[in-house]
């Protein structure tokens, strides 16, 4: 895989980003491991560079960096979507590399910010003096802020869709069980849906209810699958006692019938007793 993605970055180089650079010497290489290993960049076109600004704390890989005697051009490959953080990345790697007194220690100024799409390429306005400043200001405070939260004994948390997407404790978070009908499309065969179980319909089937659905269709009360092979859980199952699911498969039938929530291979489940 990295080698594909050096290819593709070679020849999105080649044909689009390297057109106004013909005197770059490409193929440079930049070394790679521990920090004993970092030393000042050499002329040419570099690719999967790690920066860092040792008293920002902060650190980011640029997929590729030209350096020659006019300045330094950093530009990002996307697979995806033009999106507005694009921007404030590239701006980010700027100050990461005026920042780098290890591969940079000349100073050596960014001439040129660009992202790479699938569509082309888009270009990003280089921050000035003044506006990389403010940058570094909000990125210290952020550093700052964040290092404060994580040394409390609760980490608060800060629940949207970005943030939840790949938590690996929402399933533990109260605070995300509360947005997550919010954050949830009617489309979206699998959803997040936290339930309290009311009666056993049968050995493979629960009535439950839940505020989950409500927004989109007015469901409050819903079926619960079993899977086809056996769950550890799901004998521990009793009234009161509330289930939340990740992942679960929402299907509708009738307009007047009752969801069906299937948990598959790919849910995780947690159960909360009744409480006294």
């Amino acid at each position: 895989m990295p080698r594909m993605r050096e290819a593709l970055q070679e020849i999105l180089a080649d044909r689009q980003l390297l057109t106004s650079r013909g005197s770059v010497v490409a193929g440079a290489s930049v070394p790679r491991g521990g920090d004993h290993q970092r030393r000042a960049l050499s002329p040419g076109t570099h690719f999967e560079v790690n920066l860092r600004d040792a008293d920002l704390m902060w650190k980011g890989r640029v997929d590729m960096l030209i350096l020659s005697e006019e300045g330094c051009s950093i530009s990002d490959i996307k697979t995806g979507q033009p999106d507005d953080s694009h921007q404030l990345q590239l701006q980010i790697y700027a100050l990461l590399w005026s920042g780098d007194s290890d591969l940079n220690h000349r100073q050596t100024p960014v001439i040129s910010l660009q992202v790479g799409y699938g569509a082309g390429v888009t270009t990003v306005e280089v921050p000035t003096r003044d506006e990389s400043s403010v940058l570094r200001a909000d990125l210290l405070m952020r550093t700052l802020q964040i290092r404060q939260e994580l040394s409390l004994p609760i980490v608060p948390a800060k629940p949207c869709s970005a943030n939840c997407g790949y938590c690996q404790v929402k399933l533990l978070c109260d605070d995300f069980w509360i947005i997550a009908p919010t954050i949830a499309s009617p489309a979206d065969r699998f959803r997040h849906i936290e339930l309290v179980l009311t009666r056993q319909e049968s050995d493979s089937v629960w009535v439950a209810t839940t505020t989950s659905l409500e927004a989109d269709f007015k469901k409050s009360e819903v079926f619960v699958k079993r899977p086809s092979e056996r769950v550890s859980f799901w004998a521990e199952l009793k009234p009161g006692f509330k289930l939340r699911l990740t992942d679960a498969m929402v299907t509708y039938g009738q307009p007047d019938a009752k969801p069906l929530i299937s948990i598959t291979a790919i849910t995780e489940p947690l159960l909360i007793p009744a409480e006294p």
